[in-house]
């Protein structure tokens, strides 16, 4: 027996009531330290997986006041308290199952592998934070669909930027290469491995326009 009023005024039932429940990536981090799994494995009848889903989706007051081990033992010994949980975690993820094919299109190369590592979200927003997006955005504001979004622009840049560094690289050194040297002789990306390779052909108008920008003469 807790004292205080017993079980629904103890500082435990107090994660376990869900009048609204959003789920920030705030939250799945949390999830995901707590059950050292990704939230993408998350199993809505996986009690543990429920619990400490609540658990985080809790204020940091709430968190501070008992910790997770606790609240999981509580809410084993009396399931019942679950029920409100885990509608609201369903109807939560139910509105993010809409956009699942947006995740989706960020994993294509992994689903083509026979054996796919657990993708983080933890990691995911450590690297749309180091590209430059607003911590406190991603943390408390941003939709886990648009993720999706993101990472394939940050993907799409990338891939831009290394192809123009690759294609001045190749500007510099044709005056010094045969003229049946393409650039994708010098490096080929992984992502053109199923391309063509005459789409990487660059004219010689093309090239003696580059050339003239960086000042080279061709031998």
């Amino acid at each position: 027996m807790f004292r205080g009023g017993g079980l629904r005024n103890s500082p435990p039932y107090f994660f376990l009531e869900c009048p609204y429940m959003r789920i920030t990536l705030k939250n799945i981090i949390e999830f995901e330290l707590l059950r050292k799994h990704s939230f993408n494995s998350f199993n809505v009848e996986d009690i543990e997986d429920v619990i400490a889903l609540t658990y985080c989706m809790g204020s940091s007051e709430k968190k501070a006041l008992i910790p997770f081990e606790q609240v999981l033992k509580v809410a084993k010994e009396h399931p019942n308290l679950l029920s409100d949980s885990v509608q609201q975690i369903g109807k939560e993820l139910l509105y993010l199952s809409q956009f699942r094919e947006t995740l989706a299109e960020t994993k294509d190369e992994q689903k083509e592998q026979k054996e796919q590592k657990e993708i983080y979200i933890k990691d995911i927003v450590g690297r749309l934070a180091l590209a430059g997006i607003s911590v406190n955005y991603l943390m408390e504001t941003c939709e886990l669909h648009e993720i999706g979004v993101f990472i394939n622009a940050l993907e799409k840049q990338t891939r831009e930027q290394m192809e123009l560094q690759r294609f001045w690289h190749y500007i510099q050194l044709s005056p010094h290469l045969d003229k049946k040297t393409k650039m994708r002789d010098l490096i080929e990306f992984p992502w053109e491995a199923e391309k063509p390779r005459e789409d990487n052909i660059i004219t010689e108008e093309e090239k003696k326009m580059a050339q003239d920008l960086l000042n080279l003469k061709t031998l």
